[in-house]
């Protein structure tokens, strides 16, 4: 998939999931008709059930994007401030996980 969507600008993707951020509504066009003739050309399909478009903000790896910002979703923020604290060292490998996806995930979403 990286290599489908390669020099897309706006255009990002973990796995099989895409999301794609535009200025305005003409280039958040012109990104989707050149995403999805990529997508075409390397005999791919997408989920029109599980698809948005024209969204001014989405939910993509636990975040909330949009608008020039990224945020993590309220209850991933709740369940880390929340977290009792480790007893056990597979109590702390668990948060560790937690707080290390949330963190990589950030990072995926403002490249």
């Amino acid at each position: 998939m990286q290599e489908v969507i390669r020099g897309l600008k706006g255009v990002r993707c973990y796995i099989d999931d895409l999301v794609i951020f535009s200025d305005c509504w003409t280039e958040h066009v012109r990104q989707l008709r050149e995403l999805f003739s990529r997508l075409t050309g390397a005999q791919l399909t997408v989920n029109l059930a599980k698809s948005v478009f024209g969204q001014i903000q989405v939910t993509f790896l636990g975040h909330v994007i949009g608008q020039g910002k990224v945020a993590p979703v309220n209850a991933k923020v709740e369940a880390i401030d929340n977290y009792p604290v480790p007893k056990t060292r597979k109590e702390v490998m668990r948060f560790v996980g937690m707080v290390t996806f949330s963190e990589s995930s950030v990072q995926i979403c403002q490249r």
